[in-house]
């Protein structure tokens, strides 16, 4: 899938911490497909592409393929506009055969969104 892998593209920065946890920094130029239709003259980054770089940035950490099973809670707080680099902080939660993902996105000083999913690993 193309903006998916415009998604995980965009990661310039990524580090697994001692605790487990992750910690990533990521930059959607304007040319990036998910500003397209969202919205005219005025694009920001839908949502679902929030939630999918939380995706890829676990992905990244586990070196495991997910698939999203739900959304357990998400709150978007602030917008982000092309050119803008992100900054994540990801917890990640065994829970029998899925994983609980906490994920905290902040662009500058703002906080952008805190997400909640349940991923399972492909086989």
């Amino acid at each position: 899938m193309k903006i998916y892998r415009e998604i995980a593209d965009a990661i310039t920065e990524f580090e697994v911490l001692d605790d487990g946890s992750l910690t990533a920094k990521a930059l959607f130029l304007p040319e990036f497909t998910g500003f397209k239709g969202h919205f005219e003259n005025q694009p920001i980054m839908p949502g679902i592409c929030q939630l999918e770089l939380v995706r890829a940035v676990v992905e990244r950490g586990l070196g495991q393929k997910l698939t999203l099973m739900q959304v357990k809670s998400v709150k978007f707080l602030h917008v982000v506009k092309p050119g803008e680099e992100i900054e994540l902080k990801v917890e990640i939660n065994n829970c029998a055969d899925t994983l609980i993902v906490d994920a905290v996105v902040s662009c500058a000083a703002n906080k952008v969104a805190k997400i909640k999913l349940e991923l399972a690993i492909e086989d």
